[in-house]
C-alpha cells in the first residue's frame, strides 16, 4: 500500500490486490473510506464474501464500489456489516454506507468516494483505493481520476 496524498485533512492510500485475494488495512483498526474498483472478472462468491467481512472487521464505514459487479459488491459488504450486528440491529456507531456506481465512470465514483463519504457524523480522515485485478497502469490510472476529483 502507498500513500498517495496527504493534506492535512485526508490521507489518501492505493493498493492493487492479486489473487490469492488477501486484505490487510494500513490503518491499523481506524475506520476508512473504501474506493473498490473491481477488475478481475473471476472472483468467487466465497472470495467476495471473505474481503467483504475483512473490510468490515477492519475499520470500513463507507464503500464506493466500482467496477465489475459492482452492485454485488455493495450487497456483500451490506450483509458483512449486518453480520457483525447481534439481531441484525445496526449501531449508528459502526454504520456502514455503501454505494455502487453500476454504468457510471469511474470519474463519478471517484467524485463520490472524496466529496460523499462521510455521513451523519462520520467524517473520514483515512481514505483508501483498492483495485481488485487489473496492472499497475489501471491503477494509474484509478488514481489519476482520484486526483482530478480532488480539485
Amino acid at each position: 500500500m502507498e500513500l498517495v496524498h496527504d493534506d492535512g485533512a485526508r490521507r489518501i492510500w492505493s493498493a492493487r490486490l492479486e489473487r490469492p485475494y488477501r486484505f490487510v488495512s494500513p490503518f491499523r483498526g481506524r475506520d476508512f473510506a473504501l474506493l473498490l474498483v473491481v477488475i478481475d472478472e473471476s472472483i468467487s462468491p466465497e472470495e467476495q464474501n471473505w474481503l467483504s467481512s475483512e473490510f468490515v472487521l477492519q475499520g470500513c464505514r463507507s464503500a464506493c464500489c466500482a467496477g465489475h459487479a459492482c452492485s454485488s459488491w455493495d450487497d456483500s459488504i451490506d450483509w458483512a456489516y449486518l453480520d457483525t450486528c447481534p439481531d441484525l440491529q445496526p449501531q449508528d456507531e459502526t454504520f456502514v454506507m455503501t454505494t455502487w456506481h453500476e454504468g457510471e465512470s469511474l470519474e463519478d465514483a471517484a467524485w463520490c468516494f472524496i466529496h460523499c463519504s462521510g455521513f451523519d457524523d462520520y467524517v473520514p480522515r483515512e481514505f483508501l483505493i483498492l483495485c481488485l485485478g487489473g496492472d499497475d497502469s489501471t491503477l494509474r490510472r484509478v488514481l489519476g481520476v482520484v486526483r482530478n476529483a480532488l480539485d
